[in-house]
């Protein structure tokens, strides 16, 4: 039975307090009576998760973390003690970040990227902001222009720190930002240098590809999902465009021209429509 993670087991016994569920190796766990159904009954395997409630009991359940163990993701800070903070991870047990495994100072309500991880010797499920040295160095395998998934992890005065692939750390710098990046954002990137310390240097377009051509593919891709017209022009509001975007308005305007240069779109009083 595994800690932290979704596991297949079978209903064994019906109790006042739930259902008792069983492993290959007989183990027990109690799926209590909020999470089961009227339609399972003994016998039947159902999907849990197993995790240790607030006195250290294994529990299933049926809802769906947010992460489970081994996984990096954002998650929004709802409690602050002296020992560590809390965090809301889809359950009603909030995960907690030990105060030794933080990193700067926390506000209720911050979005933080954790790594999910167990106890071993507790079966506590945990986060740590701290996994620097859980990463990679070894970046042999990586080439320049590879694409990557990144996971926006924290804003600096210079740029965003990255996850790549989630294995190593990235910085796209903010000149090579085109549109909005948040802490927890989930994209693609590109690798653009890897320095002699093994730093690397991340862009969010393929090298060689001009920003405002990638600009122009988003707005048309966005223009389709939303059934070919939207009330958007060269005027339109800049907060606007870039929550529905992503784009800087600079950006959008160019990504306009360059759509209407090659017949893809054309231009109404207070819309965009596709051709």
């Amino acid at each position: 039975m595994n800690i932290g993670k979704y596991n297949t087991l079978k209903i064994d016994e019906l109790t006042e307090f739930g259902f008792y569920l069983v492993d290959e190796k007989n183990e027990r766990v109690l799926l209590p009576n909020v999470y089961t159904t009227e339609n399972m009954t003994i016998g039947d395997e159902v999907e849990v998760f197993i995790y240790t409630d607030s006195e250290d009991r294994r529990v299933a359940t049926t809802l769906k973390p947010k992460g489970v163990v081994g996984d990096f993701v954002a998650l929004e800070v709802v409690d602050i003690a002296n020992f560590g903070i809390f965090m809301d991870w889809g359950l009603p047990k909030n995960l907690l970040i030990p105060k030794k495994f933080q990193e700067g100072h926390y506000e209720i309500g911050e979005i933080r990227v954790v790594k999910i991880l167990e106890d071993k010797n507790t079966g506590r499920v945990y986060g740590i902001e701290k996994y620097k040295d859980l990463l990679s160095k070894n970046v042999k395998g990586l080439k320049r222009n590879e694409e990557v998934d990144l996971i926006v992890t924290k804003e600096t005065e210079i740029g965003f720190k990255v996850l790549i692939n989630e294995k190593f750390e990235g910085l796209v710098f903010k000149n090579r930002v085109f549109g909005n990046l948040k802490v927890g954002n989930k994209t693609k990137g590109y690798i653009e240098t890897i320095r002699e310390d093994k730093k690397i240097d991340v862009v969010l377009q393929p090298i060689g590809k001009k920003s405002f051509s990638l600009g122009a593919d988003k707005v048309f891709e966005i223009l389709e999902q939303n059934g070919g017209k939207m009330n958007f022009t060269y005027k339109s509001n800049p907060e606007e465009i870039s929550r529905v975007f992503g784009l800087s308005r600079k950006l959008f305007k160019r990504s306009l021209t360059e759509l209407l240069e090659n017949k893809r779109i054309k231009l109404n009083d207070n819309s965009i429509e596709k051709l």
